[in-house]
């Protein structure tokens, strides 16, 4: 009986640091340190710009992603600082390469989550370090990755007008694997850093296990559009998110209402992205006339 007790703890101990069932499948955590000189590992989206960093990972088999996990560090560590990071964009890439530019369209799966309308993305910060997690299985679906080497791109979005030296946000440094970060800033440049810190959690998925590999479709559409002033998102699902941008990149709407109303804003190209219940995204461009 005293062993069966033994047993019970160990398996409970083990439930909980391996998460019921999820395993690391890829880490570059171990040798977490500071990026020297601060400017190659910056990777920000903001008003004014848009720093995207991508590094390459591997998966042995075919495996079912669950969480990612990225450490970073946002200027000086104060609490004010962490408030000023109000969401994540996320690219998973076929292969590591830079022969395409980096768009949704060229992705095998593309995030933007925006913190106050995703359950699943977390931030916390202790000490210097930041962590911002993306729970996948809390977007309401299934990614299933084969065997195989992938890109991953991802960048924190600000709420700051410009970069001063005190609230730039920059990805430390992780234990080199495969091919160097490179940075996206309307093309690819390398920052010479080797590879940044950040990891994959999940399990492997057995042969028979048949499932969806990416995000759902939104079945979804925007209407008119072109438009005078507002724009109607039809849609089935259940919208959690709704962000638009003008053409300069700058947000100018948050919300979750299927009426978009643009009236007050001048004419032009704006883009919008609607995240609904199930995870699936719409990324569409609207044209104010």
């Amino acid at each position: 009986m005293i062993i069966k007790g033994y047993l019970v703890l160990l398996c409970c101990c083990l439930q909980v640091i391996c998460g019921y069932g999820q395993e690391v499948l890829f880490s570059t955590l171990d040798a977490v340190r500071k990026p020297v000189p601060l400017e190659p590992n910056l990777s920000t989206i903001t008003n004014t710009r848009e720093l995207i960093i991508m590094d390459d990972f591997k998966l042995s088999k075919k495996s079912q992603i669950t969480q990612f996990t990225f450490i970073g560090q946002l200027g000086k560590p104060t609490p004010e600082n962490i408030a000023l990071i109000k969401g994540v964009r996320l690219y998973i890439l076929r292969g590591f390469t830079t022969n395409h530019p980096l768009s949704e369209a060229t992705s095998l799966s593309y995030f933007e989550l925006i913190r106050e309308y995703t359950p699943g993305l977390k931030i916390t910060q202790q000490g210097d370090q930041i962590t911002i997690g993306v729970d996948i299985k809390s977007l309401g679906f299934d990614m299933i990755l084969e065997a195989g080497t992938y890109g991953i791109a991802f960048a924190p979005i600000i709420a700051t007008e410009e970069m001063p030296p005190d609230k730039v946000w920059y990805w430390y440094q992780g234990t080199d694997y495969g091919a160097e970060a490179v940075v996206w800033n309307g093309s690819w440049s390398a920052p010479g850093s080797g590879s940044v810190a950040f990891s994959i959690e999940g399990k492997k998925v057995k042969k028979t296990l048949h499932t969806q590999e990416i995000a759902p479709a939104v079945v979804a559409k925007v209407c008119p559009n072109p438009s005078y002033d507002v724009f109607k998102i039809s849609t089935p699902k259940e919208i959690v998110s709704v962000v638009v941008y003008n053409g300069n990149g700058q947000l100018v709407l948050q919300n979750k209402s299927e009426t978009i109303d643009l009236s007050a804003f001048p004419k032009g190209i704006y883009w919008i992205t609607v995240i609904c219940n199930d995870g699936g995204q719409l990324r569409e461009k609207l044209i104010k006339t």
